[in-house]
């Protein structure tokens, strides 16, 4: 973990009670979303949701909110299962208190 990084933006770093208040105060909730896959033989394969977890950190620490851990993935996962296993997650967390979720997509291109 880069520790610069609040752990207290992280849920997967914070009690069940600490995610309640953070929604409470600002329902907002980022989730990183990437590929496993080739990033080059210096990178590791989930190099991409890494990045995006980190910098959606420093926007929770900035502005409010709080980040979810990386979701990660592969090339060929069907859009039916991703609208199943979003729906269910977004539900979740409406259900936790948020009421913005915002999501970030690294895939690697720059």
């Amino acid at each position: 973990m880069d520790s610069s990084l609040s752990e207290f933006v992280q849920t997967q770093f914070v009690r069940p009670e600490q995610l309640v208040a953070a929604a409470r105060a600002f329902p907002v909730v980022y989730i990183p979303f990437g590929l496993i896959g080739w990033n080059g033989r210096h990178l590791p394969l989930g190099n991409d949701a890494t990045k995006a977890h980190a910098f959606l950190a420093k926007v929770a620490q900035e502005y409010g909110g709080v980040v979810y851990p990386p979701v990660y993935f592969q090339h060929g996962f069907g859009r039916q299962l991703m609208v199943s296993l979003l729906t269910t997650l977004f539900g979740q967390l409406k259900k936790t208190g948020f009421r913005v979720i915002l999501r970030c997509l690294s895939t690697g291109e720059e």
